[in-house]
C-alpha cells in the first residue's frame, strides 16, 4: 500500500524542506525490497546526513550569527581588544579602588559603554551582549550584628581580596 504524502500540507520549519517526501519515499523503498541493500542504504543515510549538516550550518553560522559571537567572544572575553580594557581601566579606576556600593555594576557597565564608544567601537550587539557583575558584599547577607570594619580589616589583610579588580564578573547573553 503506498500512501500520496504529496496532498499532506508541509510544516514551514521542516528539516527537509521540500526533500522530505523524496527522502521518505527513498527509505520506504529500501523496506519494501526484499533484500537489504547497504549501499543503498548508506547512500540514502549520507544523503539525509548532508541534509541536516546544511540545515544546521544555516541556524547556526548565518542566523545565529556564530561568527560575530566568537569575535565578541574574543574581544572580550579573552581581552583581543588591550585598547578597549585599557580604556576601561582608566574610566573605572576610582570605582575599582572603593568598596563596592549598590551602583558599582552600573557605574562600571556605563564606563563600559564609554570605553566602546571612546575608541569608536559601535557595535550596539556588543554593548547589549555584555554586562558586568560586582558581587553583593558579603555584609549584605551576613548577620546585621557583624561589624563593618572588621570585614573590611580582613579584606586589608587578604591580598586576593584588598580591591575590587578580583571580583567583577563579566556576563555575556546572546541578543539577537
Amino acid at each position: 500500500m503506498s500512501l500520496d504524502f504529496s496532498m499532506i500540507p508541509k510544516t514551514e520549519n521542516s528539516v527537509w524542506g521540500d526533500k522530505e517526501y523524496k527522502y521518505f519515499r527513498k527509505l520506504q523503498n529500501l523496506q519494501a525490497k526484499s533484500v537489504f541493500n547497504i549501499v543503498e542504504f548508506d547512500r540514502t543515510i549520507n544523503e539525509l546526513k548532508q541534509c541536516v549538516t546544511e540545515l544546521l550550518w544555516h541556524v547556526a553560522v548565518e542566523e545565529a550569527q556564530l561568527m560575530q559571537q566568537l569575535r565578541l567572544v574574543k574581544e572580550f572575553f579573552l581581552m583581543g581588544r588591550g585598547d578597549l580594557f585599557l580604556e576601561l581601566i582608566k574610566l573605572t579606576t576610582h570605582i575599582l579602588n572603593k568598596a563596592p556600593t549598590s551602583h558599582t555594576s552600573r557605574d562600571i557597565n556605563l564606563a563600559f559603554q564609554m570605553a566602546l564608544r571612546k575608541i569608536h567601537l559601535n557595535d550596539e550587539s556588543a554593548i547589549d551582549s555584555f554586562n558586568f557583575v560586582v558581587p553583593a558584599l558579603p555584609f549584605e547577607n551576613e548577620d546585621a550584628n557583624t561589624d563593618i570594619t572588621d570585614l573590611f580589616d580582613n579584606e586589608k589583610q587578604d591580598p586576593n581580596g584588598a580591591y575590587l579588580h578580583c571580583k567583577i564578573f563579566l556576563k555575556y547573553s546572546k541578543t539577537r
